[in-house]
């Protein structure tokens, strides 16, 4: 993904609709979550759809959960392993024409496949 500017590695502004991607350690498979809305470049401001966040709070069990990513990264994920995000690119299908992600592929920063 990063071959073709899909990814924004160790970008903290992921827009919304991109995928924010956390390392959580050797041989864990890592973490991601959706992102839903962004108000600045704050993590405070930033909401994204997460699964399991909560899930000690709540007494569930792989629960899904719309929090800030400041909350994400408040103990469930480590904010220092935060790798970046990436646009969606879901078993090739381009992005719909009304996606606020499809003006950072238009400005050349690459192709959804």
């Amino acid at each position: 993904m990063s071959r073709d500017g899909l990814a924004h590695p160790g970008d903290r502004c992921p827009p919304p609709g991109s995928f924010a991607y956390w390392d959580t350690g050797a041989g864990e498979p890592g973490h991601v979550a959706l992102v839903i809305s962004r108000a600045g470049c704050n993590p405070y401001l930033i909401t994204v759809v997460s699964n399991d966040v909560l899930d000690a709070t709540t007494g569930s069990s792989g629960g899904i959960y719309q929090v800030t990513l400041a909350r994400l990264e408040a103990g469930f994920v480590d904010p220092a392993r935060y790798l970046g995000w990436s646009v969606p690119v879901c078993a090739g299908l381009p992005l719909p024409t009304d996606s606020p992600l499809r003006p950072v592929l238009a400005s050349g920063q690459g192709t959804v496949r």
